[in-house]
């Protein structure tokens, strides 16, 4: 039996549901990678998985090998992950974005009927996995929102000092260094007084208001880098403002807009 392949439909219906894994994979995991990148690392998988047809080998030898090499790049391209650990965090939204999305399409084809022939058309099948892609992304957006107080390791900087402990994101956190316009995150005075044995001669005054109080001033410094550690990645901070608080004994309140920041080496 032959079958006529239309490398141009393989490529495109390839390409569009790459694209929509590596969004649900890039909003999961607080990645940075750029829609450039996102275009690209789609396309080079998309274009190793058609190469595949046209290669002359034995068939359980080449969709293992041209389907872990299309895989490996495409996510090279798109997020570059540096560790290994990284890497595999990635991989592993990747299939489970993978089983998700095609277990509910399949789902959709077989139990309403209209759309069982507009499915098996290329139009179809995009479109399907569009309003999809869409529906899980608002979904992957309400969760992150519901989850105001995460918790991610960070490590203070400076000089050739280095602390570590748990931040927790606060969505509720909108300080700003008023000159600058940065924002600003808080410490424990313990945690000051290590990475700062004297009291510095200057500071920032930040403003704030919380419950109880109207409002008060809070001491600001600016701390030389920050390393921060979620599961897609490490965001190297520099120049960061830190407000001490005697009421954050033993940790840090992270200012949620550092987490815009790119993954270290993208």
């Amino acid at each position: 039996m032959v079958y006529e392949v239309y490398a141009d439909s393989l490529f495109l219906v390839n390409f569009g549901m790459n694209i929509y894994l590596l969004l649900l994979v890039n909003r999961k995991l607080l990645c940075t990678a750029t829609h450039m990148r996102l275009v690209l690392g789609a396309g080079a998988g998309a274009a190793v998985y058609v190469l595949a047809f046209a290669v002359q080998m034995p068939a359980l030898a080449k969709g293992p090998l041209f389907f872990l090499t299309g895989t490996w790049i495409m996510l090279e391209i798109a997020f570059r992950p540096r560790t290994v650990q990284v890497w595999l965090a990635i991989l592993r939204q990747l299939c489970h974005f993978s089983f998700l999305t095609g277990g509910i399409l399949l789902i959709l084809q077989k139990a309403i009927p209209v759309l069982r022939h507009n499915m098996a058309q290329i139009g179809g099948v995009l479109g399907a996995g569009a309003i999809l892609c869409a529906a899980l992304l608002q979904l992957l957006k309400h969760e992150r929102q519901k989850k105001s107080r995460a918790a991610c390791k960070v490590h203070l900087l400076k000089n050739d000092k280095c602390i570590t402990l748990w931040a927790l994101v606060d969505s509720g956190n909108s300080l700003y260094e008023p000159i600058s316009g940065k924002p600003v995150s808080i410490i424990g005075e313990d945690v000051f007084r290590t990475l700062w044995e004297e009291e510095p001669a200057f500071f920032r005054v930040i403003p704030f208001h919380s419950i109880g109080r109207k409002n008060g001033i809070l001491r600001g410094y600016l701390l030389p880098a920050v390393e921060v550690e979620t599961e897609g990645g490490i965001r190297r901070l520099e120049d960061i403002y830190v407000a001490v608080s005697a009421s954050c004994r033993g940790k840090m309140i992270l200012h949620p807009r550092l987490l815009d920041a790119p993954v270290y080496g993208n």
